[in-house]
């Protein structure tokens, strides 16, 4: 992996909105103004959360190489996010769960 040959990994979390007190920002952590950065999610149903923070991303002047999640669901997200033209890449999907 990356880290592991010591290349920096760099954070940071991309919120639904501006917090209303503090440094007042949608995206915490490292500056991602020309960053080549993946949108990471928990679980995806539609894509609909994740292609808001890829918004988001982009306005900040970041380039979004892709989104990866760890659970897809299987109702359309991947169609949404590659729709937009961007790879997308699940670690696990419901079957794999047993739950399909």
């Amino acid at each position: 992996s990356a880290a592991a040959d010591g290349v920096v990994l760099d954070a940071f979390v991309v919120r639904k909105e501006s917090k209303q007190h503090g440094l007042q920002r949608r995206i915490e952590g490292i500056d991602v103004a020309g960053q080549r950065v993946l949108a990471v999610e928990d679980t995806s149903t539609t894509g609909g959360s994740v292609l808001t923070a890829v918004d988001a991303l982009e306005e900040a002047s970041a380039t979004v190489v892709g989104v990866a999640t760890i659970v897809d669901r299987d109702t359309g997200a991947r169609e949404a996010i590659e729709a937009r033209g961007l790879e997308y890449r699940s670690l696990l999907g419901l079957e794999d769960l047993g739950l399909a």
